[in-house]
């Protein structure tokens, strides 16, 4: 028997797929193949790999890695190569999962899980241009509804002087576009909640982060290589017109390998 490690990239066809339906996709794929595929013992036998480090719902990544454990080809008697396996399960594999790399590595080797030191997560957060749009055309409507309302409005039984209701009317069109001075100053504010929160739940080692036209990309070195927390960070963007990812872009070991 020999052990194969996959490095596996998951892109944003996969993004929504759960781990346990985003390794059944890979057995498959490796089932439809014809390597000599190690099975586990018992009444329903699977095939017998190990993963490390799962990836939670909702994220893509490009360091996923797999064991797999293949018997040597019997007629040929001879152990299949690296470029060999990943040629093959890449074939087979659907669109969205493709290896990356893939390495053979010593049986009795520990699993990388027992190693994981960090990973570093890249978290993407982008102003939905489609919504902000469609946020300002309202804004237009109740800006001219309420320009028409204040041409009649009177205080006590005094009506509004000219000056007045223009000043009103230029207030109001200044907060219909939002520029990207604004945009900018909302995603600043949403970073420091952002940093509160993962540094809170023990989760940051590294926090840098860029700000550039209304996007933001901030990368994130966690503990242990644990997964951050999507539902509480998108608790803290609801309010804005924004859309969010979540990229795992690499794993170190203890054994100063990184992936």
């Amino acid at each position: 028997m020999n052990r194969y490690r996959l490095f596996i990239s998951k892109t944003e066809n996969f993004r929504f797929t759960s781990h346990l339906d985003f390794v059944s996709a890979i057995c498959r794929a490796i089932r439809r193949t014809d390597l000599p595929v190690a099975f586990t013992e018992g009444f329903n036998p699977r095939i017998k790999y190990s993963y490390c480090l799962p990836l939670p719902l909702g994220y893509t990544s490009e360091c996923e890695i797999m064991d797999i454990f293949l018997n040597s080809v019997v007629e040929e008697n001879r152990i299949l190569s690296a470029a060999e396996v990943k040629k093959i399960i890449n074939e087979k594999l659907p669109v969205g999962i493709f290896i990356t790399n893939c390495e053979v590595v010593d049986l009795k080797s520990p699993t990388l899980s027992s190693k994981v030191k960090t990973a570093t997560y890249i978290i993407k957060i982008v102003y939905n241009e489609g919504l902000m749009a469609n946020i300002d055309s309202k804004k237009n409507d109740y800006t001219s509804q309420d320009a028409g309302n204040r041409h009649q409005a009177t205080v006590g039984n005094k009506q509004l002087p000219e000056n007045r209701k223009s000043l009103t009317t230029k207030h109001h069109s200044l907060t219909v576009n939002k520029s990207i001075h604004t945009k900018c100053k909302e995603l600043n504010n949403l970073l420091k909640e952002l940093k509160f929160l993962l540094t809170r739940k023990g989760f940051v080692l590294s926090f840098n982060y860029t700000i550039e036209d209304g996007i933001m990309q901030i990368e994130v070195i966690s503990k242990g290589g644990k997964s951050l927390p999507l539902a509480d960070i998108i608790n803290l963007t609801k309010s804005l017109p924004v859309g969010i990812s979540i990229h795992r872009k690499s794993i170190s070991f203890t054994d100063s390998m990184m992936i």
